[in-house]
């Protein structure tokens, strides 16, 4: 999947499934901090991420702290 491809996925499930504002969502946007994700929207996030791209659900989310952080992640462990 493109770059691009997967950008788009990735704000349709903040949008979407967290109901995250567009405006908000900034490649440098903190998932925490300027989000405003919790804990629980986190687990979610990482779920949906995980079903929607083909993702291990054994993998380490752990150094995803902003959007641009997701949408490399995503780019790297897609379909493993």
């Amino acid at each position: 999947m493109t770059r691009h491809k997967i950008e788009k996925r990735v704000n349709s499930i903040l949008m979407d499934g967290l109901l995250v504002r567009r405006e908000l969502i900034t490649p440098e946007a903190d998932l925490v901090n300027d989000l405003g994700l919790d804990s629980l929207d986190m687990t979610e996030l990482r779920s949906c991420i995980d079903k929607k791209f083909g993702i291990d659900v054994k993998s380490d989310y752990s150094n995803v702290e902003s959007v641009k952080d997701l949408y490399d992640f995503v780019e790297e462990n897609q379909n493993k």
